[in-house]
């Protein structure tokens, strides 16, 4: 059986055709992408492919309430600058300063980060919501994201918004990236970083209770 993936949330939907609508986030067909055929076992010979979904969405429901921010990771390689939505982005050690990063091995951001093995994670005000849109929502393979933006190059290259709510600019070393199936993930130092101590920061639930808003311009 085919798995679709829905471009915006990540949810998984198990059928032969992607579903009307993202029972996540509400994104309709086009915004599904195949990723494979669902794999057998015993344990799945036991249930009904409509049992599997409801499972997984449930699963998923559970997980999308861990609490978790909602950045711009920025990164530039071979005069290519990019930058892609993300909301896997924490803290792992305090001596050295370190984070992890996972990122889809499929969007042009991460084949960059692992050609520059550097890249930063910009942090969203609330007022900065149709950034999501931005960034989120169009490939770098088909657009320049920053152009009509201001930004600067921090210490490494990679894109810095000159108006964001901080950022954490890092480094990644090529034996501390790791393959996660349909995921890499970046092990990284961080060398620098800037925020200003009180401003709201943007965060993935709060995306999630306002994703309305980012087409209300055009479709209102």
């Amino acid at each position: 059986m085919k798995q679709w993936r829905c471009k915006i949330c990540g949810y998984i939907h198990v059928g032969e055709a992607p579903p009307e609508k993202c029972p996540v986030c509400g994104a309709g067909p086009e915004s599904f992408e195949e990723i494979g055929n669902q794999a057998s076992s015993d344990t799945y010979l036991s249930e009904s492919v409509s049992d599997l979904a409801v499972n997984r969405g449930q699963i998923q429901g559970a997980l999308f309430q861990i609490p978790c921010g909602l950045f711009v990771i920025s990164t530039s390689a071979h005069g290519k600058n990019n930058g892609m939505i993300n909301n896997t982005v924490f803290q792992i050690t305090d001596q050295p300063l370190q984070i992890l990063l996972g990122m889809d091995k499929s969007h042009l951001t991460t084949g960059l980060i692992e050609k520059n093995l550097s890249f930063a994670v910009l942090f969203l005000r609330p007022d900065q919501i149709q950034l999501v849109k931005r960034f989120g929502f169009q490939s770098g393979r088909e657009t320049d994201k920053f152009e009509g933006i201001t930004w600067h190059a921090g210490e490494t290259g990679v894109p810095i918004l000159d108006d964001c709510g901080g950022y954490l600019e890092c480094r990644v070393q090529p034996e501390k990236i790791w393959d996660a199936g349909t995921h890499r993930v970046f092990l990284a130092e961080v060398l620098s970083s800037v925020f200003q101590p009180g401003v709201q920061l943007l965060n993935y639930q709060e995306y999630r209770s306002r994703k309305a808003e980012l087409w209300v311009a055009e479709n209102g």
